[in-house]
């Protein structure tokens, strides 16, 4: 009898000792999870102590989408100022190209056609007896061989009130060389007009020869006798 009671007794400190094992394991566990919130709590960084920035700061989803939000803010703001600042640029080149490109038209002058020469210079001047104009158009090689006190003298003996000149072809402008005083004379582009010509009562057909010389054409002719190497008349 007392054999079972002690067995019973030994077998209640086992449970109790169990128990209390269990309560102090789990206070245990409490203990940690206390202090691990209070560590946690200790390393958050207060924002109110100083005000200073912590590496946590820059890791923080709310901060790390703001600053992506000015950067690309930031970014379109300069690219539509740089989108501006070209196109005021492509404006103001195209301004000064259609300035620079505006220029005032010059005049050209019309050369003188045979013509004209034969109509205006020639047939009126021998007509009228004015030939003053007629002389100036003499070419330069004509005054050259003959002077020009010579074809000035000889002009007026070919005067005839009746003159008649067609013009039945204009050539093209080629090298000619010009017979005169028995010796040959080249002269460059110079045109062939093929006329019929009647002068004193007679027709007859002849070949004139003209340079263009600064858009007038110049004639040549026979004034007589060619002057000497002093510029004197023979």
């Amino acid at each position: 009898m007392r054999g079972t009671q002690s067995r019973r007794a030994g077998l209640a400190l086992m449970i109790l000792g169990g128990l209390a094992a269990i309560v102090g394991f789990i206070g245990v566990l409490n203990t940690g999870e206390d202090d691990g919130a209070d560590t946690v709590g200790a390393i958050v960084p207060d924002a109110s102590d100083d005000g200073s920035a912590s590496a946590f700061d820059a890791v923080e989803p709310p901060s790390t989408e703001v600053v992506a939000a000015s950067t690309i803010q930031t970014a379109s703001t300069t690219q539509a100022a740089t989108t501006t600042q070209a196109a005021t640029t492509s404006a103001v080149a195209t301004t000064s190209i259609a300035i620079s490109t505006t220029t005032v038209a010059t005049p050209i002058q019309e050369v003188e056609t045979a013509e004209q020469f034969v109509d205006d210079v020639l047939v009126i001047g021998l007509r009228s007896g004015e030939l003053a104009e007629l002389f100036d158009r003499l070419h330069p090689e004509v005054l050259s061989v003959y002077g020009a006190d010579a074809c000035r003298a000889y002009l007026p003996t070919v005067v005839d009130p009746d003159l008649v000149v067609i013009v039945d072809e204009v050539g093209q402008p080629e090298q000619w060389d010009w017979p005169t005083e028995g010796t040959l004379i080249s002269i460059d582009e110079a045109i062939p007009v093929a006329v019929s010509l009647t002068a004193k009562g007679q027709t007859v057909m002849q070949e004139l020869h003209l340079v263009d010389i600064d858009s007038k054409l110049r004639w040549f002719t026979d004034c007589g006798e060619p002057t000497s190497d002093d510029g004197s008349n023979p």
